[in-house]
């Protein structure tokens, strides 16, 4: 009778560590889970973190040039008033002698 008892409760402990590693296997591939979700999350934010940056660059290279285009209107605008005004004074002193 007592080694009957000591049978079951071996049967019984082999079965509690078997469902114990059952349980350690489940949190395992959970955890495995969680790790790949992690990773494809921040994957994805890094992505998006350089197409973002590309978008501003690309924005801000693009607002350089329409200033330099403009700061070099601005200089040609100059220099032709400034040719158109030195022809007017050389015209009216020609026409004044």
């Amino acid at each position: 009778l007592d080694q009957e008892a000591r049978g079951k409760l071996e049967r019984q402990r082999i079965e509690d560590d078997a469902k114990a590693e059952e349980a350690r296997r489940g949190l395992l591939e959970l955890q495995v889970e969680l790790a790949a979700l992690e990773s494809a999350g921040q994957a994805k934010a890094e992505a998006q973190s350089r197409v973002e940056a590309a978008l501003i660059r690309t924005q801000a290279e693009g607002k350089k040039a329409r200033l330099e285009a403009e700061a070099e209107k601005i200089k040609t605008d100059a220099e032709l008033e400034s040719l158109n005004l030195a022809r007017a004074a050389e015209l009216d002193y020609t026409q004044k002698k």
